[in-house]
């Protein structure tokens, strides 16, 4: 009855968040779009995660798969924000090194999502495959979903600093939008990590010790779970909510330095 109530409240929840998500997707425009697609990808999936769990409380593997991928796109949806934040404050930066760090990225992040969701479904269907092969392949996959968030917090970090030197030598106030971007991108961190470690110990204790009490305690799921995913979620809105006039501010930014270099040519002249 608790787990039903958690799964109703959670598709309330993101019904109410959706709609955030498309708005952010509509306003930051094509240079936003991976990040606030991802956004709506997660609340899509988390609608759907809560009716399966009150329609089929019985099916535990269609349960398992949709939460495994669940963490994947508010990693990728962080790395959105971050390439959306290189475009606006980073001028300078290299468009084809950016597109291809990000591209590679995406292959990381979805080969650790592929490799858990194909152990998940062989070891709770009961396939032929050796369980220790299994297990090896749902434990590479926990590694590969680690290294992405390490890959995550170094791209974070230096983003954070190209950002910085470029706000000192520039004198940023018109980068304001893309510095609250990149301050929600640095705030979800730690909650990632708190949901990462916990998919990687409930997966892990679901197939070596399925009698284990944490993957049948609900305040468990509720603290290292729900709340982590639902303050992600609702940071990445508000600062998608407050920087939804980036575009409008770049353009402005950009025709202003177009303005100043014109200036200072005839000057010299």
């Amino acid at each position: 009855m608790a787990l039903d109530s958690l799964s109703i409240a959670k598709l309330v929840i993101y019904m109410i968040l959706a709609p955030g998500a498309t708005y952010c997707l509509w306003k930051h425009g094509r240079r936003g779009f991976f990040a606030w697609f991802y956004v709506q990808v997660f609340c899509v999936l988390r609608i759907a995660s809560g009716g399966i769990s009150l329609h089929t409380s019985d099916n535990q593997l269609t349960s398992t798969v949709v939460n495994s991928i669940g963490l994947s796109p508010l990693m990728l949806a962080c790395a959105g924000i971050l390439h959306e934040v290189v475009h606006t404050c980073i001028p300078d930066a290299n468009r084809l090194l950016e597109l291809t760090l990000d591209i590679n990225y995406h292959g990381i992040v979805a080969l650790g999502m592929v490799l858990t969701i194909v152990a998940v479904v062989k070891l709770e269907s009961g396939a032929d495959d050796s369980f220790d092969t299994m297990l090896s392949l749902l434990k590479a996959g926990a590694g590969i979903s680690a290294l992405a968030f390490a890959l995550l917090v170094v791209w974070a970090i230096s983003t954070f600093q190209r950002v910085k030197n470029m706000r000192s030598s520039r004198k940023g106030p018109q980068t304001r939008p893309g510095m609250i971007l990149l301050y929600g991108a640095l705030i979800v961190l730690p909650f990632i990590a708190l949901r990462l470690a916990y998919g990687m110990a409930f997966l892990l204790l679901r197939v070596d010790r399925p009698s284990s009490p944490f993957i049948r305690s609900l305040a468990a799921m509720t603290v290292l779970e729900v709340v982590p995913e639902l303050i992600i979620t609702i940071a990445y809105l508000t600062a998608g909510f407050l920087s939804r006039d980036i575009q409008q501010q770049t353009r402005i930014m950009t025709r202003e330095e177009g303005t100043s270099m014109v200036t200072n040519v005839s000057d010299k002249q």
